[in-house]
């Protein structure tokens, strides 16, 4: 369900470098949009699975496990994460 209301970008970013973070035990100040999350990252299938996860209860959304699978970038998974966000739910 995408929220056709604009989102704070930057807040959406804030909660999502936080989960990266946290997960694959990295420097949140070293995650760009262009971060592969494979070759850069390191991300297999139980890593993608679980920062899907998180980022669904950080925000009280449901994204597409299938659509998440196909990501490449880190940037890519803060669009879709913006894009499913209404923005009173937002919580740095």
């Amino acid at each position: 369900m995408k929220v056709s209301r604009q989102v704070d970008v930057s807040a959406v970013d804030q909660v999502v470098r936080e989960v990266f973070a946290g997960i694959l035990q990295i420097d949140p100040a070293s995650l760009e949009d262009g971060t592969h999350l494979v070759n850069d990252l390191a991300v297999d299938s139980l890593d993608a699975l679980e920062l899907a996860l998180k980022i669904q209860e950080r925000f009280g959304i449901q994204l597409d496990e299938e659509e998440f699978a196909r990501f490449t970038t880190y940037g890519e998974v803060v669009a879709c994460a913006r894009d499913n966000v209404a923005p009173a739910s937002v919580k740095p």
